[in-house]
């Protein structure tokens, strides 16, 4: 495959590039953000339904702090749907991961039914015993595939480029989801249990409740 260069994704490419430079020069700032995506998928094992959101979120915002903490002023996805999952100024970047040792496609979006969505979002990968890999649709045009209810990214081509084009690539110890299941738990355990235990000027909110946690 030969070396491909986007034209139209320029900021997004420089922003991927300034982070990987950025981590591959603090190695305790990686070391930390590989550490926290591993206690989050060994406690909200993303392979039980609610919890694929919940882990899809909080590693966009682990991304978002690491980024912070190389010099990128990245902002975690807000509460308007037109945002994408991280903005550095005007420039929005998706993220997306996959945990497994099998390679299956990405889901890279969500759709309804027909709708025409196609993949548009420079994205960053983080890919379990593989790294922090980047790719746009000017990278790997027409790749991805519109499927009955998503927009999938096959893992061959996304491999193959990163590859080809190692720039795209940073090579670590990215973590696959154990198979010591004893530690996980439903992320709603975790809701349920912060609502219940508020409390408004020194008394519990639902103390009833509490005695039954």
């Amino acid at each position: 495959m030969k070396a491909m260069v986007s034209s139209n994704f320029t900021q997004q490419q420089a922003i991927y590039q300034t982070f990987r430079n950025g981590l591959d020069n603090n190695p305790a700032l990686l070391d930390e953000m590989l550490s926290a995506i591993a206690l989050l998928i060994s406690e909200y094992d993303p392979t039980i339904r609610e919890n694929r959101f919940i882990v899809g979120g909080t590693v966009e915002r682990i991304v978002a702090a690491a980024m912070r903490g190389v010099g990128i002023s990245a902002k975690s996805r807000g509460l308007e749907a037109d945002e994408e999952d991280i903005m550095v100024g005007d420039a929005q970047i998706s993220v997306k991961s996959s945990f497994t040792k099998q390679r299956s496609a990405i889901r890279l979006i969500n759709t309804l039914g027909d709708s025409p969505t196609l993949w548009k979002a420079p994205t960053i990968f983080i890919l379990g015993d593989r790294g922090i890999g980047y790719a746009d649709p000017g990278l790997l045009p027409g790749v991805a595939e519109k499927k009955r209810d998503a927009v999938v990214l096959s893992r061959a081509p996304l491999d193959a480029m990163h590859d080809a084009n190692p720039q795209w690539l940073m090579k670590c110890a990215v973590p696959v989801k154990p198979s010591d299941t004893s530690q996980r738990r439903a992320a709603s355990e975790a809701v349920a249990l912060e609502i219940i235990q508020r409390t408004a000027a020194g008394k519990p909110l639902f103390p009833n409740l509490r005695q039954h946690l």
